[in-house]
């Protein structure tokens, strides 16, 4: 399980820009690439802690499918 809070660059008008609001980078279990959510957020702080609560969630599902099989 890797995640990150970030702000995501990309290029308009060729110059390198940030979004306003944090991103949540992750990437769980054996999934190939990282996915992005977007808690929609500008405070750091808070974007770290509703990403450890949005992780903790996805880990208790995973825990909970793997049981069913």
């Amino acid at each position: 399980m890797i995640f990150s809070v970030e702000k995501r660059r990309f290029r308009q008008d060729g110059e390198l820009r940030e979004t306003r609001c944090y991103q949540l980078r992750y990437r769980l279990g054996d999934m190939p690439v990282d996915r992005w959510k977007s808690p929609g957020v500008t405070d750091k702080q808070v974007a770290e802690k509703l990403a450890r609560e949005f992780i903790q969630e996805r880990a208790r599902e995973a825990a909970e499918f793997s049981n069913r099989k």
